[in-house]
């Protein structure tokens, strides 16, 4: 006889003994700083297992990716949200010198695709946490990750062919800062060609990046608009899941660390019906939306009423005897039995990882559960389930066949399925690639399984995988989702070849190759998190490092060797000497090796205080001389490690995130720093090795600088790699220019300059490898005298040969700058929104010529990204179409699916027009061209039902007076 479980008192749960603690040290204590939270969470650790299952790598990572993004008080802060403030107000507020139009763009390197090299043994693309398939159409795709943001393909992913070039995916929020994204739902009543579409944002399994709530699109993902679940109105903390409601689509709820939220009406008013405890999953009943179930870390929760109240199930069983606590749930429903609920639960038994607690069915609607099986552990690694080693905590899904009650599948680390319930488990899938079989390769690590019209897909650490046959092969459709996470890479030419290498999230250590054609697929050589890479072109060796282990790989022979160093830094930081033909290896001291990583000196003698090295580089013009930082401080040996001196006394108590030395000049030196301030000191310089310093941070954002490159042979040429963005700026400047022209919106990571191909490349936290012609390559463009009539709705500068004609309107939080030698001639068109932050400048001065262009819109400062923010949602309350009282100016409903009524209160009668721009402004229609007024008023309904949907701006003039209104247009 199957025993029935209170599964609240089997998995009863608590912060300190579970797997995932240091999740919830963070979560219960928002007042600690950085350094006590990592001091607390070291502490539970010590003495304890730290192994695969711990958390313990989780938690370094996430330690290594917030240590130079602190607020200036040293606590954490919410860094999408900072970043969408501080590059706003840095966008609205500063406009680069007028003379400097530039026509060179970023573009993406390779990446489309990777295979396998050497020791490579889980090669993957990049993390995905969430997936949904249009209910419509099941070759429309959408993807959701952690740093990358939303991802879309129209053909299914298409096939999976590294010898290709092929790109399957689509971004729609390159334009966002550095979002996450855990949860997607689709309107499923909105056009097919214009879905309206809801992200809930934030990385709820690895928590990199923070929720700024739910985003709503009108337009596929064109513009977006925060709702009300946002930061300014809830505490929300990170979000797992976001359903929509099966019959109505305004009626969605979000899953999150702070409980439900529900909104009735798109995302406009928002209410929190649970607020108790941390909520991962939640689901409808099929076939009777007013029941719903949701899961947090310990305990099955029932609505009857659609989600405003919940309660825990009544359970009718004997006791149990908990041997461990809780860690998590995840919880599948299926159509071919609404009453068959399915919950997978994991916990943790003392002095180990995680463990598999169970599968469990409810055959009843949740009324009793019973137990189905214990074993084999199908959260592990091993294929045959007899391992104990699990992390539910960051991997854990379900899914249940839409047309069989009693197919089941699970995803951790690896696939299992069941055929009779969950009581006989079978191994559909091995993580390390080179012993999978044909298709039953996935990538280690499942964060989402979606059972959709008889095909399961998988999102993975790794990409997006799907199986059509049960699970008995999966098929890779990846291709084309660039989404790398890269920590650092290194740039190098050898033999006429080009390569890039770079050490990246939970992908391990990758090598691309340019041998003439472009770069193609990535190489992967060494799973896990790789970090540092760093090259000794004589010998043809690429350095890496993966999970605290440094390696080495031959990338002409792809022959591979693990090197065992002194240290113990789980992100080693190291680099080659190729002078004193030396290795050198940064952790809590230096190591050297003379013999490529067979044996180690110790290089600092313990001269470089305590703590892990965080940057380390060498002066090229005497590779004597090398800085390393530690936090805030900054050493210097002059003698190869013989003496160190402490060269950051003067500088701010700022985290250092990387630094530059001049390449003819060992003592000028250009550091840069992280975090945010309210004094912004992001970077400085030393013309004297450090004993006096210089605040060259100029009008830089108040964003974590990264990365600072010094271009050799340059005006001081320097190249800055930020959260949002790559600066540059040299001694004719001045000051900062943004060189971030086709570059996504994404944390910039590492940079490196290839002087061969004069290139530029950086690795992003996110969207993979760009690269970029050096500025000083860069075409100067002029216009020639071109006449501007439309909305000015970007920040940008516009330089002409001759002279500039405009009767625009500069839209609100709009800077822009007109240079023209001869003349500038503004009409009584011309409009500049000073009330709502917009701002004009007009210089006469020569034009520096490079190129001469008649319209400027896709060339100059180009950041025309997917995925433009808008702002906060349309109160949709302004659908009632009538009100008693007339507004001065007033269009309704919005949004509108394809009329809107406008009501103008004019001054006095006259010539009045009206007309509608898209969000980038350009016009797309006159509505009113000079129509005179008799009676001073306007009112009056248009159609625009055939314009695209999406987001748009009204404007309305008559003489001096000006009004706009910004106007989304969506579906039937």
């Amino acid at each position: 006889m199957k025993a029935h479980i209170i599964l609240l008192l089997l998995l009863f749960s608590g912060f300190c003994a579970e797997a995932q603690r240091y999740r919830q040290i963070i979560e219960a204590n928002p007042d600690l700083t950085f350094k006590e939270i990592v001091s607390r969470v070291e502490r539970e650790y010590q003495g304890e297992y730290k192994g695969r299952g711990s958390g313990y790598k989780q938690f370094k990572r996430w330690e290594e990716f917030n240590r130079t993004r602190l607020g200036r008080d040293g606590k954490l802060v919410n860094l999408p949200l900072k970043l969408l403030e501080n590059f706003s107000t840095y966008n609205n507020n500063y406009l680069p010198p007028a003379n400097l139009n530039f026509d060179c763009a970023w573009r993406q390197e390779g990446g489309n695709a990777y295979q396998i090299a050497a020791s490579g043994h889980n090669g993957g693309l990049g993390r995905v946490n969430c997936l949904a398939v249009d209910p419509a159409d099941a070759t429309t795709i959408y993807a959701g990750t952690p740093a990358g943001g939303l991802w879309r393909t129209i053909n299914a992913g298409g096939a999976w062919s590294p010898g290709t070039t092929t790109d399957n995916w689509t971004p729609l929020t390159d334009g966002l800062p550095s979002i996450g994204v855990s949860g997607i739902a689709i309107d499923y009543t909105s056009p097919l060609a214009s879905r309206v579409l809801y992200i809930l944002t934030g990385d709820g399994d690895g928590g990199n990046t923070s929720s700024i709530g739910v985003l709503k699109s009108f337009d596929h993902g064109t513009t977006w608009a925060l709702t009300g679940l946002n930061l300014n109105n809830f505490t929300i903390g990170n979000g797992f899941k976001l359903l929509i409601h099966p019959t109505d689509p305004n009626t969605l709820f979000a899953a999150t660390e702070q409980g439900i939220f529900k909104t009735t009406d798109g995302g406009v008013h928002w209410t929190q019906p649970f607020t108790s405890e941390r909520i991962t999953d939640i689901e409808f009943k099929p076939g009777d939306p007013t029941t719903m179930y949701a899961v947090s870390s310990t305990t099955f929760y029932r609505s009857t009423n659609t989600g405003d109240n919940w309660a825990t199930v009544s359970w009718s069983v004997p006791s149990c005897q908990p041997t461990s606590v809780g860690v998590r749930l995840a919880m599948a429903v299926t159509p071919a039995d609404a009453n068959y609920i399915y919950i997978v639960a994991s916990g943790r038994a003392p002095g180990s990882g995680s463990t598999f607690r169970g599968l469990f069915r409810s055959t009843d609607g949740g009324n009793c559960f019973e137990s189905r099986s214990t074993t084999p552990n199908i959260l592990g690694y091993a294929t045959d389930g007899l391992d104990t080693v699990q992390q539910p905590f960051y991997d854990l899904t379900i899914a249940v066949s839409n047309t069989n009650r009693d197919e089941v599948h699970v995803g951790g680390i690896q696939c299992w399925r069941s055929l009779d319930g969950g009581s006989i488990w079978t191994n559909t899938t091995s993580w390390f690639e080179p012993s999978a079989g044909a298709g039953n390769y996935n990538h280690a690590d499942l964060h989402a399984m979606e059972y959709v019209n008889g095909i399961l897909y998988s999102g993975s650490d790794g990409g997006i995988y799907r199986t059509s046959n049960q699970a008995d092969d999966w098929v890779n459709i990846s291709q084309g989702l660039k989404i790398t996470q890269y920590y650092r890479i290194t740039a190098f030419t050898d033999d006429k070849v080009e390569y890039v290498a770079g050490g990246t999230q939970d992908n391990g250590s990758n090598i691309l190759t340019n041998a003439g054609s472009g770069f193609g697929v990535i190489n992967h050589w060494e799973g896990g998190d790789g970090f540092e890479c760093s090259v000794d072109t004589v010998n043809h060796f690429v350095y890496g490092d993966a999970n605290s282990n440094v390696n080495r790989l031959n990338y002409q022979t792809n022959a591979f060797t693990d090197i065992n160093y002194p240290g113990t830094s789980f992100f080693p930081r190291h680099l080659y000497d190729d002078v004193n033909t030396a290795l050198l290896v940064a952790d809590v001291d230096i190591w050297r090796s003379t013999d490529n990583g067979g044996t180690f000196t110790n290089f600092s003698n313990g001269n470089i205080g305590l703590g892990q090295c965080s940057f380390i580089a060498l002066a090229p013009s005497n590779h004597n001389v090398v800085y390393v930082s530690k936090g805030t401080i900054l050493y210097r040996t002059t003698d190869s490690g013989a003496t160190w001196s402490d060269i950051s006394t003067t500088l701010p108590n700022n985290e250092i995130s990387s630094f530059t030395v001049d390449p003819a000049n060992q003592n000028r030196v250009w550091v840069c720093m992280g975090g945010f301030n309210n004094a912004i000191n992001k970077v400085f310089f030393s013309p004297d090795g450090g004993n006096t310093w210089q605040n060259i941070t100029g009008n830089l954002p108040n964003i974590p600088a990264n990365s600072i490159i010094y271009e050799s042979g340059s005006a001081d040429g320097l190249y800055l790699g930020m959260d949002v963005g790559v600066y540059y700026r040299d001694n004719n400047l001045g000051d900062w220019l943004l060189f971030s022209n086709g570059l996504p919106n994404v944390i910039v990571g590492k940079m490196e300059i290839n002087y061969n191909s004069r290139r530029l490349y950086a690795g992003t936290y996110g969207r993979g490898l760009w690269s970029s012609e050096l500025f000083s390559d860069c075409a100067r463009v002029c216009l020639q005298c071109p006449t501007f009539d439309e909305i000015h709705s970007q920040r940008n500068i516009y330089a002409s040969e001759t002279c500039i004609n405009s009767e625009s309107w500069v839209y609100q939080n709009t800077p822009v700058s007109y240079k023209a030698e001869t003349y500038i001639r503004l009409t009584n068109g011309f409009y500049v929104d000073a009330p709502n932050g917009a701002s004009f400048y007009g210089h006469i001065g020569n034009c520096v010529t490079g190129q001469k262009l008649d319209r400027l819109f896709q060339l100059t400062n180009n950041r025309h990204l997917a995925g433009y923010f808008v702002g906060n949602l349309p109160d949709m309350t302004d659908r009632n179409a009538e009100t008693t009282e007339r507004t001065l100016f007033r269009a309704y409903p919005n949004p509108t699916a394809g009329a809107i009524s406008v009501e103008f209160e004019a001054p006095k009668p006259g010539p009045v027009s009206l007309e509608l721009f898209d969000i980038y402004g350009k016009k797309v229609r006159d509505l009113e061209f000079n129509t005179v007024l008799h009676t001073g008023a306007l009112v009056q309904s248009y159609s625009i039902g055939d314009l695209p949907n999406g987001t748009y701006v009204l404007r309305l003039r008559q003489e001096d007076t000006k009004y706009f209104q910004m106007l989304i247009k969506t579906g039937d």
